[in-house]
């Protein structure tokens, strides 16, 4: 009788050690994955209202023989205040730990008396932003959904090394600390060889939008477009035949003078196939006061218009 509670024991044990593994089809969520490791992040309401609550976060890990450095950008928007936030971390002393194992966890190896510490934690049912800042206070963001057994992963490839998970239905269960229960959709992608997207003296424009129409149908869009807007698709979740182009008097003006803003952003679906005839995607809110250049970039929530109707939401990067 003995040997079998011990036996039991044992099998439960080798189980739950086992279980928080990351398996061959989640590899790709593994911050070791690449030298270079990019991810985007956008969780935004399931339902199209006045009143939800937006993040996004844009993580970019780079390692050299010396060291591992994590840039992290950490966009909120609330609605129904039209308030926006962002939030830069940056450190050169990433901690190295088991990145084969959940949770995933990215955070400040070192403490630095001039930049808060952050923490970007990941596993099967939850997703963590932290926030240390420097007077000791702890902020954050949580996302809760039910346990992946394991993560469904839905693209590869493209030169990028483009990964990404299948949109999940989540809760926003903290914002800046405040318990909230919102219903999200949650998307995630990892690029393993993103640096092209950041290269100041390159002559391409990149966008990247998440969206959701529905509490069952949710999109992904990267893109390249040029001054004219001309739009070259390089991963979309889109039928291959749904092609949206840019609005010529919206087009953002990447190169501007000081006093120069853009104030909008237009995408138009002109197909009548798939339900898209007359959608288009804006930015919400319209008004833009950041001036945009190649050595910066943007998170924008969205506007999902069909027939002038406010049809679902969404979070654009322009990188």
């Amino acid at each position: 009788m003995g040997k079998l509670v011990w036996s039991c024991l044992l099998v439960l044990a080798l189980f739950s050690c086992g279980t928080g593994k990351l398996k061959s089809g989640e590899l790709f969520l593994s911050p070791d994955s690449g030298n270079d490791k990019i991810y985007i992040l956008s969780a935004f309401p399931q339902q199209a209202d006045s009143s939800g609550l937006f993040l996004s976060a844009l993580l970019v890990k780079h390692t050299d023989e010396d060291n591992r450095q994590l840039t992290t950008f950490v966009t909120t928007y609330n609605r129904s205040t039209h308030e926006v936030a962002t939030i830069p971390f940056f450190t050169d002393s990433l901690m190295s730990l088991d990145s084969k194992r959940f949770p995933l966890i990215l955070k400040s190896g070192t403490t630095d008396s001039l930049q808060p510490s952050f923490t970007f934690s990941l596993d099967r049912n939850s997703l963590e932003l932290t926030v240390d800042d420097l007077k000791g206070r702890k902020t954050g963001q949580t996302l809760k959904f039910p346990k992946q057994q394991p993560f469904k992963s839905v693209a590869t490839g493209t030169e990028f090394k483009l990964t990404a998970i299948k949109p999940l239905s989540v809760t926003l269960t903290k914002w800046n600390n405040e318990p909230q229960d919102q219903s999200n959709v949650m998307f995630l992608h990892t690029l393993d060889n993103g640096e092209s997207l950041f290269q100041s003296q390159s002559a391409n424009n990149y966008c990247w939008l998440d969206f959701s129409t529905s509490e069952t149908a949710s999109h992904s869009l990267f893109f390249q477009y040029d001054s004219l807007g001309k739009i070259t698709p390089i991963y979309s979740t889109l039928p291959d035949d749904v092609l949206p182009s840019i609005r010529l008097d919206s087009l953002f003006l990447l190169k501007q003078h000081d006093s120069q803003v853009s104030t909008a952003f237009t995408l138009i679906y002109p197909t009548e196939k798939s339900g898209l005839e007359n959608l288009e995607i804006k930015l919400a809110p319209l008004k833009q006061r950041r001036i945009l250049t190649k050595s910066t970039f943007s998170v924008r929530a969205v506007d999902v218009l069909l027939n002038d109707q406010l049809f679902g939401t969404g979070i654009l990067y322009i990188l």
